[in-house]
């Protein structure tokens, strides 16, 4: 079983342990089950397709303020991970991690 499914599992038993909805367990189980069942070629093209790009950036924004980068590195970063996000797979860019 891999941590997906047992993240999956997770929300199932704070449901019924009154700790989250009934609802918000099964949304959240959907998703983890999902990424559970998936193989890493689907999980690049989930990435490639653009979906998180709004989130990656933000996080980038947030690592650039905490750092005290200036506004003029940060935009120079922001516009390099723009062009990176349309340009470069994936798959390729986990390589670099």
């Amino acid at each position: 079983m891999n941590g997906y499914i047992l993240q999956a599992e997770a929300y199932k038993k704070l449901a019924e342990q009154g700790q989250i909805s009934v609802e918000e367990a099964d949304k959240m189980r959907a998703v983890y089950a999902f990424l559970g069942t998936i193989e890493k070629d689907q999980l690049y093209a989930l990435f490639d397709s653009g979906a998180f790009n709004g989130i990656v950036k933000g996080y980038l924004k947030l690592a650039l303020r905490e750092t005290e980068a200036g506004k003029e590195m940060t935009e120079k970063v922001l516009d390099e991970l723009r062009r990176l996000l349309d340009t470069t797979r994936a798959e390729e860019a986990e390589s670099w991690a």
